[in-house]
């Protein structure tokens, strides 16, 4: 089995867009092979304690540039690495117009995207944004739901994907509530927390 790297860049904390999108070249020009984003419209400020996010008492407004817009442009700046969000919240937009995005950005990329998807889980995202937080169980049936949604919707676009996009559902929840969404899965791990010397 070839083990391939990939790195995340979060956009929130960065000095100004040119510095986030040069780490997204330089990220590639160093090798990795595949880069991400994330879905937030605020940086999480928390710790990662046995896998588990834990947030801050304190939240602050940082910089923060939106995911899927960027994602675009990643399309044209890279050549070769595959380029996604870690994850998309499936809350925040209508799942049909997703797949739309992804096929879209797909095909800007020459067929390079790999979707991540996710229920939500940041409250700061929901509320600031008027989106209904709701429970667990709640977003949970919205992912299953959306995620349904979103393979349909890839098969009836035209035109369709430059090639079968790989999805990667991870439901951002961690409570005994949750289940396992439909499968049609990369072979991905997601390490959830590691921090350079930068503090990045």
């Amino acid at each position: 089995m070839t083990v391939r790297i990939g790195v995340q860049l979060w956009a929130g904390g960065t000095p100004d867009y040119r510095t986030w999108r040069q780490a997204v070249v330089h990220a590639e020009q160093l090798g990795a092979d595949a880069i991400f984003g994330y879905d937030h419209f605020h940086k999480p400020f928390v710790d990662i304690v046995d896998g588990v996010p834990q947030l801050h008492d304190e939240q602050p407004e940082v910089n923060n540039f939106e995911g899927w817009t960027a994602l675009a442009s990643w399309g044209e700046i890279t050549r070769r690495a595959e380029i996604g969000l870690l994850v998309s919240g499936m809350p925040y937009r209508n799942p049909d117009l997703v797949a739309d995005m992804a096929r879209t950005v797909d095909h800007i990329s020459g067929g390079r995207l790999i979707l991540g998807l996710g229920a939500g889980w940041y409250p700061q995202d929901f509320i600031a944004y008027g989106y209904e937080y709701g429970t667990v169980r709640s977003r949970m049936d919205q992912f299953d739901e959306g995620l349904q949604r979103i393979e349909y919707r890839l098969e009836h676009l035209t035109p369709k994907p430059l090639r079968p996009i790989p999805v990667e559902p991870r439901s951002g929840c961690w409570s005994a509530v949750c289940r396992t969404a439909t499968p049609t899965l990369s072979p991905t791990w997601h390490a959830p927390s590691i921090t350079s010397a930068a503090g990045g």
